[in-house]
């Protein structure tokens, strides 16, 4: 009795040292993970533009999503983002920034006719984003036309092949048997229809093969040991397109194989090959764009072993599922796509199918499924030139956001076609989703970020340099100007890497900004202005471009109706409040020079009847000092001294300025901060017109460039055909695009009901509808309106 009694106490205390031993890594992995989530912040942007093929001349129109990488709920961390238009050559053609606020950002970009006709892609990041793979970045492919240079049909002569074979899990094992998913694309980069068979080094063929959809399929087969596998790819006339070797198989290792049991199960199947594996935990980590969903382990038996998983616990979108050995180093990995369910149910319902010309239209818009949605809508018209938008937020951050490269046609993915799910799955086979690597979360390694979120304002960054030996020099005082009567100043100091930075909160001029440091080192000075736009390139897709030359009627008239829109329609500009006040506020003396004496010398002007600022030399030059308020003394240093909003660091120089050309003299009596900066006093001088500048020759080692500041919306412009008189106007009307609106908000419980007038052009319009609710909920709506001959009186 005693010997049992024994051996169930030993038992026990086993049983805890076995649960360490399997959950102990497990949770370190989970944990690890979810500690990275934490600190590492994931931002993701959608762009719906009002349409996707343009002519020069017309501006493109966009709203802009910024919503965080797990949820998808609107985040208001970035309050910038910025907008590119670059062709297949890294040339940005179009850039700007827009400022974004908690429903998002909106705007446009001209097509001047400097483009030549092409495809171009739209690209929109954030500051924070550039920290990560630049793939990830929102891009889309826009083609644009200039009517007013010769159309050349072009087309990349390579008539080359790409294909790739991509084991599952990763790995191609000794003696296991393995499905391998394979893609392959033409020049155009568009899936390819295609035969192909395997052969070993042997010459035997293993097995035949061809693509499901858009040239992407899978094939399975059992490995041999010593055998090399070569994939020959044929057209569909027999002619030899491509051969390609399959990776190269592992004599020892793990592979994975995922199937469904059922609508609800699914099955993940791991096999081992080589001794050393058996008998050995293996983990399993399943996780939806960061999130951890959950955690198994199992032991190896015979080298295999099965996880069953529920596919309710699965999120939306795609979930990552990586498997894990003893040691906990990651050695498999397969993505499981979960078609959505909750979306955003968005019904659009115009109150026609068709409309007579410059006659009201009416949709009814409601939102069954949240409390509040923005939306974002255009009404364009569909024809050779332009098809249907089918790219949309749903497809967009579900699925192409969250895989590198291009993925052709997604909205299929989301589709009711019978051969969907075997398509999903084998697109999941072919791409990957990493924004991160494993060995860093689990070793807690995290990379230092490059990029600070802008969260109040546009950045302006650069470096300020030893020009001699480009060393870096730090504690450096530097300034940001702009020069006129609403001048804005911004003060940065130096770090160790010799950056500076200034915050540009509300900046919406466009014009010279002047950067300047410290006087005293004018003479070893470099400054290096930073670009703020990313100089880091991903193209999801190769160029392709072709035009057919029956479209030249349709350009034709797009072109006439664009330039018609252009001299009688006007689109609105958005008015931004100035700032009235500098950056130091109500300045403690304020003299308007027209109220005194005019004296022709700028030092009588001061001596005289400028109370608060002296004027003394000392060793030759000029030196200002302002009366200190909060003492009965003077400060002993030069104030900060402006000339129209620039810092001028030369009395000398101030004291030659014209006094008939300054309005008035401001003038700070105690100390002031600019930043980081600090100041005994300051004298500002403001001219009547904002051009002091020309009369003061800036220090050499000034850096003067020209910048553009954030964008001001344009909102676009819709006639309004109200009475007969309006609508028998004898102004032409040819707008393709009806309507676009990017800011619509929608209470769950409300229907918005949106109105606008059709124009001359006949023809079939598409309504594409985006949007977001404040909880993450994605979805569109979208629906058809045609237009007609006018009725008949």
């Amino acid at each position: 009795m005693d010997t049992l009694k024994k051996v169930a106490v030993c038992i026990l205390l086993l049983i805890p040292i076995e649960f360490y031993a399997q959950e102990g890594p497990l949770n370190k992995i989970s944990d690890s993970l979810d500690k990275y989530g934490n600190q590492v912040f994931q931002e993701k942007v959608f762009v719906h533009t009002d349409r996707s093929v343009y002519i020069t001349g017309e501006n493109l129109f966009f709203k802009i999503y910024l919503v965080d990488g797990i949820k998808h709920n609107p985040v208001n961390l970035s309050k910038v983002a910025y907008l590119e238009l670059i062709d297949f050559d890294s040339t940005s053609k179009v850039e700007t920034r827009v400022n974004i606020n908690s429903i998002g950002g909106d705007g446009s970009i001209y097509l001047p006719a400097s483009l030549n006709s092409g495809k171009y892609i739209l690209r929109v990041y954030t500051r924070w984003m550039r920290n990560f793979d630049v793939s990830y970045f929102f891009s889309k492919s826009i083609t644009v036309i200039n009517p007013f240079k010769p159309l050349l049909a072009s087309s990349s002569a390579d008539s080359s092949y790409d294909i790739q074979f991509f084991p599952e899990g990763g790995n191609l094992v000794q003696s296991i048997e393995s499905k391998v998913g394979f893609r392959m694309v033409d020049q155009a980069g568009k899936g390819a229809s295609f035969n192909g068979i395997l052969i070993n080094t042997d010459g035997d063929t293993i097995v035949h093969f061809s693509p499901l959809k858009f040239g992407i399929g899978h094939f399975v087969f059992t490995t041999e040991k010593g055998k090399d596998y070569i994939a020959h790819i044929f057209d569909n006339n027999g002619a030899l397109l491509a051969q390609k070797t399959l990776p190269k198989v592992q004599e020892a290792g793990y592979s994975i194989s995922l199937k469904p049991n059922d609508t609800e199960k699914l099955s993940l199947t791991v096999h081992s090959s080589g001794p050393d594996y058996n008998m050995l935990p293996v983990y399993l980590i399943v996780h939806c764009r960061g999130e951890l969903i959950l955690t198994d382990y199992k032991v190896i038996d015979n080298n295999k072993t099965e996880f069953i998983l529920n596919v309710n616990d699965f999120k939306d979108g795609i979930n990552h599922l990586t498997l894990f050995n003893n040691l906990s180093q990651p050695v498999c990995e397969r993505l499981f796509f979960n078609k959505p369910e909750n979306v955003l149910d968005i019904k659009v319902k115009p109150d026609k199918n068709t409309y007579p010309t410059r006659k009201k239209i009416t949709i009814d818009i409601k939102v069954n499924n949240a409390e509040k949605a923005q939306l974002s809508m255009s009404v364009y018209r569909l024809d050779s030139l332009q098809p249907e938008e089918k790219n949309n937020i749903q497809n967009y951050l579900l699925l192409s956001s969250d895989l590198k490269g291009s993925i052709e046609s997604p909205w299929y993915y989301f589709s009711e076609d019978v051969q969907v799910r075997k398509a999903v799955d084998n697109l999941m086979l072919t791409h990957g989703w990493r924004k991160f690597e494993w060995e860093d979360i689990i070793s807690n390694s995290l990379k230092d970020r490059d990029y600070i979120p802008e969260y109040r304002g546009p950045f302006i960054e650069a470096n300020l340099l030893h020009k001699d030996t480009n060393e870096p020099l730090s504690g450096l005082d530097a300034y940001l100007s702009t020069i006129g009567k609403d001048f804005v100043l911004r003060g940065s100091k130096s770090k160790e890497n010799g950056a500076v930075l200034f915050e540009m909160n509300n900046f919406y001029k466009n014009g010279e900004i002047i950067l300047q440091a410290d006087p005293s080192v004018d003479s070893i000075l470099n400054i290096q202005f930073i670009p703020p736009f990313s100089q880091d390139y991903f193209f999801p897709e190769p160029y392709n471009f072709n035009i057919d030359i029956s479209y030249k009627s349709l350009i034709e008239e797009r072109s006439i109706g664009m330039q018609l829109k252009d001299i009688f329609y006007e689109d609105q500009v958005a008015f931004y409040l100035k700032d009235s006040l500098p950056f130091y506020g109500v300045p403690d003396e304020q003299y308007f020079l027209d109220d005194f004496t005019r004296f022709p010398v700028m030092e009588e002007v001061i001596r005289e009847y400028v109370r608060g600022v002296s004027v003394r030399k000392s060793k030759g030059y000029y030196k200002f000092q302002v009366n200190n308020v909060n003492a009965i003394h003077q400060f002993d240093n030069n104030p900060l001294v402006l000339v129209d909003g620039v810092p001028i660091f030369n009395m000398d120089k101030v004291l030659e300025l014209d006094p008939l050309k300054i309005e008035r003299i401001d003038v700070k009596t105690r100390k002031e901060f600019l930043g980081p900066l600090s100041f005994e006093g300051i004298v500002s001088f403001v001219s009547y017109d904002g051009d002091l500048m020309n009369q003061i020759q800036i220090d050499n080692k000034a850096l003067i460039l020209e910048y553009k500041g954030l964008q001001r919306k344009r909102v676009y412009f819709t006639p309004k055909y109200e009475s007969e008189n309006t609508s028998k106007s004898r102004l032409p009307d040819f707008r393709d695009l009806l309507y676009w609106n990017p800011n619509i908000t929608i209470d769950g419980s409300e229907q918005s009901q949106i109105s606008f007038y059709s124009s001359d052009r006949l023809g079939k319009y598409h309504i594409l509808i985006n949007g977001v609710s404040s909880d993450g909920t994605i979805g569109f709506g979208s629906s058809m309106i045609e237009v007609v001959e006018t009725e008949n009186p």
